[in-house]
C-alpha cells in the first residue's frame, strides 16, 4: 500500500468512515495499484481508465455492481489527490455515460429465457379465470420484451388504444417520435385470450391500461407498476435458479435482432434511439448466447393443447 493511500484512508476514518468502509476502500485501491503493476505513478488518463474496467469485467469477471464500487473508490481517490494538490487533475468521467459506451450490456442466457416462458406458461389455468389473467399478463409483458424490445417505462403505460382493433399492430411513443409494430400470431392469441377474461371481472370502464394489476387475492383499480413487473421477473430467478430481469431480457432481444441480420438503423428505430447510437458493444458479444423464439409458440401450444 502507497504512502498516498494509506493518508487517503486515514482521511477517511478522520471524517467517520467506518471500519468495514475502510476495508472496501483499501481493497479496491488496491485492485488499482496492482492493474497498474504497482507503480507508485498511476496513469490518470481515460485511456487507461477504460483499460482498467475492460481488466475488471474480463480478466478479473467481477460483477456490474462491483465495478461501479472500485470505480467510484477510485474516484474519490482521485478527488482527494486533486484536493491535497498530489496530481493537478483527473479524468475519470462521471459513471452514467461511461459505463454506457465501456461496460458490455448483460443479457440472460438463452437457456434461463426458455426455462422462464415454460414456467409462465405451466402457471397458465384455464379453470381459475384469476389466475389465469395474471398468467396470461405475464407472458404478454415477457413477449413485448424479448420479441419487441420494450422497456418497462412502455409496458405500464400501454393501453388498449395502442392497439388497433384486432391487434394486429400497436404503437409505441418514444421521446420525439412513434413507432407502429406488427404483432406476432402468438402476440394476438395471447392479447385476445386476456382481454376475454379480464372481460369477465369487474374493471371500471374509465380504465384504459393493458396490463391490470393484482395483489394476491384480487385484480386492483389500477396498472401494473414498474415494481410488480420487476418482482416478477425475481420470482423467475428464484424459483428457477437463473439470472434473468427485465433489461437483461431487453439486451438478449437485441442481440437476437443482430443475429437474425436486421440492420442497425432498423434496431436503433425500433429501440426509439438516436440515429447516432453506437450498438457496438451489443456486437461484441452476439457469438456469446444464440437465441431463437420458435419455442415460444411451441411452449405456448404445449400447454394449451386440448385444454377444456
Amino acid at each position: 500500500m502507497t504512502t498516498k493511500i494509506e493518508n487517503y484512508l486515514k482521511s477517511c476514518k478522520s471524517k467517520g468512515a467506518t471500519k468495514s468502509s475502510i476495508s472496501n476502500y483499501s481493497s479496491d485501491l488496491k485492485t488499482w495499484i496492482e492493474f497498474n503493476n504497482n507503480k507508485m505513478n498511476s496513469i490518470y488518463n481515460n485511456d487507461n481508465f477504460e483499460k482498467y474496467i475492460y481488466h475488471l469485467s474480463d480478466f478479473k469477471k467481477y460483477s456490474q455492481n462491483t465495478i461501479r464500487r472500485k470505480i467510484q473508490t477510485l474516484r474519490l481517490y482521485l478527488d482527494y489527490l486533486v484536493k491535497v494538490q498530489e496530481i493537478q487533475e483527473h479524468h475519470l468521467p462521471l459513471q452514467g455515460s461511461f459505463f454506457k459506451e465501456v461496460l458490455p450490456p448483460k443479457c440472460s442466457e438463452f437457456h434461463a429465457i426458455s426455462l422462464s416462458w415454460q414456467y409462465l406458461c405451466d402457471q397458465l389455468n384455464f379453470k381459475d379465470n384469476f389466475e389465469n389473467i395474471l398468467a396470461t399478463r405475464n407472458l404478454i409483458l415477457f413477449l413485448l420484451i424479448y420479441q419487441y424490445g420494450l422497456q418497462v417505462s412502455h409496458l405500464i403505460k400501454l393501453t388498449r388504444e395502442d392497439f388497433n382493433l384486432d391487434y394486429s399492430q400497436f404503437e409505441i411513443s418514444f421521446k420525439n417520435k412513434s413507432k407502429t409494430f406488427k404483432s406476432s400470431p402468438l402476440l394476438i392469441l395471447l392479447l385476445s385470450e386476456f382481454q376475454k377474461a379480464v372481460k369477465k371481472i369487474s374493471i371500471p370502464s374509465q380504465q384504459s391500461y393493458l396490463f391490470v394489476s393484482a395483489n394476491k387475492y384480487k385484480i386492483l383499480n389500477s396498472s401494473i407498476t414498474s415494481r410488480a413487473i420487476e418482482l416478477i421477473f425475481k420470482n423467475l430467478s428464484k424459483s428457477l435458479n437463473i439470472s434473468i430481469s427485465a433489461r437483461e431480457l431487453r439486451n438478449s432481444c437485441i442481440i437476437y435482432w443482430m443475429q437474425e441480420g436486421i440492420l442497425d438503423y432498423e434496431i436503433i428505430e425500433r429501440l426509439g434511439l438516436s440515429k447516432k447510437y453506437d450498438l457496438k458493444r451489443y456486437k461484441d458479444i452476439t457469438d456469446l448466447n444464440v437465441y431463437s423464439s420458435e419455442f415460444l409458440n411451441e411452449f405456448y401450444q404445449l400447454k394449451t393443447k386440448g385444454r377444456s
